[in-house]
């Protein structure tokens, strides 16, 4: 299992900009974490979120909610908490 340090670094780049050797090892840690995987993937999403400056703000928030509806269902507490978080915001 790779540091916290070098996870960190991958979830907070784009794969794409990721270097191949660390490309690789991000899929394989997150092909033996299901947790992982689900962090990741939504990370994904909410940053995809926020890039979506076309839609109407009725729209985002209605998607914003479904993301933090379903990171509260994920039963991953860091996903619940940052939920809990962004939800504080609104």
């Amino acid at each position: 299992m790779p540091s916290f340090r070098r996870l960190r670094k991958w979830f907070q780049s784009d794969a794409t900009a990721l270097a191949e050797i660390d490309r690789a090892h991000l899929e394989t840690t997150l092909e033996v974490s299901s947790a992982l995987k689900t962090i990741y993937a939504m990370r994904q999403e909410l940053a995809g979120l926020w890039e979506r400056s076309n839609d109407s703000r009725e729209q985002l928030l209605a998607r914003l909610q479904d993301w933090c509806h379903r990171a509260e269902e994920s039963n991953i507490a860091a996903l619940q908490k940052f939920s809990r978080t962004l939800r504080s915001y609104a």
